[in-house]
Parts: structure tokens; sequence; C-alpha cells
């Protein structure tokens, strides 16, 4: 919640603080915002956490925007039974790129982290024409008991938009 002016103390009842929206964006999914803050902008400088199910893996989700870049974190769980390998990650990542690209942005940095036990991968994309940069074992299954991380840095791109974008991807 934004800090309140002297005119609004804690026990406020204006109505300028609280108000909820929905919204759809262009990459299909939808969301119901609830914010503490004044309704006549809409400030994404704080970070949003949610958690999402991907079908194959349960993702968590922090987006915010810093310096004009959309950034999206993501820590990835995969489920036993849905398990991919690092390669397929991979490959969204490119995907990632690509449609940040088709959306009008400037993909800043996309990167991926695994670990399990002494294996390891790493991807970086900074350019969705170029082939992604990849260290370590690129067939490293992501179960359960991998740790998975990745980031996504875009310019000029929505942060409801990235979001979206990175969501299907990873789908």
């Amino acid at each position: 919640m934004s800090a309140m002016s002297e005119e609004h103390g804690p026990d406020c009842t204006c109505g300028c603080h609280d108000y909820e929206h929905e919204h759809e964006h262009e990459y299909g999914h939808e969301h119901h915002h609830e914010h503490g803050h004044e309704h006549h902008h809409h400030d994404h400088g704080a970070a949003h956490e949610r958690e999402v199910d991907l079908g194959w893996a349960s993702t968590i989700l922090e987006s915010h925007v810093h310096d004009q870049a959309a950034t999206v974190s993501a820590t990835v769980r995969a489920q036993a039974e849905a398990a991919k390998s690092f390669e397929a990650l991979v490959a969204a990542l490119k995907l990632i790129a690509q449609r940040v690209e088709s959306a009008g942005g400037i993909v800043g940095h996309i990167k991926a982290y695994a670990r399990s036990g002494e294996s390891f991968a790493h991807a970086s994309v900074t350019d969705a024409q170029l082939a992604p940069a990849c260290e370590g074992d690129v067939n490293l299954v992501l179960g359960p008991d991998v740790q998975c991380q990745l980031v996504v840095i875009a310019l000029l791109v929505d942060l409801d938009v990235l979001e979206g974008i990175v969501l299907e991807s990873l789908a």
C-alpha cells in the first residue's frame, strides 16, 4: 500500500485507496487485481508474486518493473509424472524471446538455471535471432527434486503482457 498522506489516517474510509479491477491480456490469461493504492495510477513497481500451475510443473512467479524494464522470475518445480528435460525449457526461453520481439519489445536477458545434486544446466538468451548459450547437462530431467529458476528481463513490454508470454511459453 502506498504511504498515506496526512489527510488520510489509518481509519480512513474515503475509498480512494482500495479498488478492484479485472482485465484480459493479449496472451489469453485473465487476472483480478485488488490494490491498496489510489485508483488514478497503477504502479507496477511493487512486486507481484503468485503460484501458477503449468500442468507439468508448479511455478512461483514474481514480476515487477524496474527502471522501465519488465522483469518476470520463476521458480519451477516439475511434477514427477510430467518431467521435461532442461533442453525443452531452453526451447521455451527461445519462444519467450520471439514473442517479446513480436509484441514490440526488446529482450534484455533471459536466463534459466537448474541443479540436481552435482548436475547442472544453464541457458542464456539475449536475442530471438541468436541461438541460446548453454552450459552443463541440457538433458537434465526437470523432476520434483531439481531446483530450477528462470528470469526474463524485457524493455518496451507491459508487465502483464510479459507475464502472459512467459506463462504461455512455459505451458
